[in-house]
């Protein structure tokens, strides 16, 4: 396991779209383009769409995934691993961060500053609690949390379950690349 700080900010959308909402103050901008108190929007174009941002920590991640793989396989056609287990492969300890997810298409959150922040406020972070990042209530339904510390973000394997519904064990039989039996991807469906 290798461990690195992480500095600045990242965020991640998936079936998310951000846009900026109208700004208290009507129009009142402060010198060098900062405006006043601004709004954000966050709609959700399918349900488990979410927005991941986070900002500051450390990265944590296996040296040697491959043997992991290799491991895990050896389990499975050994009748040990189960199709819906996990492996957490990275972790990122955020100082800060915030997660929106949707539990229903077409969902919508407003977030808002209280600080001045740039007025091109799509490239603002969201994960910075000193802009005074809050939240109104949901338009659809999901959960949120805002600005929040300590905030582990995880990334998995686990494997592929792919042939018209099969049995998964005899998939592994196979002579396949380890590395395609696997999928890092939450939204891939099991076919």
């Amino acid at each position: 396991m290798d461990s690195v700080p992480v500095a600045g900010s990242a965020t991640y959308y998936g079936g998310c779209e951000r846009r900026a909402g109208p700004s208290a103050g009507a129009g009142v901008g402060l010198p060098g383009g900062l405006g006043v108190e601004a709004t954000l929007s966050l709609s959700f174009t399918h349900s488990a769409g979410f927005v991941l941002a986070h900002d500051v920590g450390t990265r944590s991640v296996f040296r040697d995934v491959d043997s992991v793989r290799r491991s895990i396989l050896a389990s499975a056609r050994g009748g040990w691993w189960q199709a819906h287990w996990i492996l957490v492969t990275e972790v990122i300890a955020a100082e800060f961060a915030t997660l929106a997810v949707a539990t229903k298409r077409g969902s919508r959150i407003d977030l808002h500053a209280k600080a001045a922040i740039p007025a091109d406020i799509a490239g603002v972070t969201i994960a910075k609690p000193s802009l005074g990042w809050t939240s109104s209530g949901w338009r659809g339904s999901g959960y949120s949390s805002i600005c929040q510390s300590g905030t582990p973000l995880y990334h998995c394997l686990r494997l592929r379950r792919r042939l018209f519904g099969g049995d998964w064990r005899s998939e592994l039989l196979d002579d396949a690349n380890p590395a395609e039996l696997f999928t890092g991807d939450p939204f891939e469906p099991d076919t």
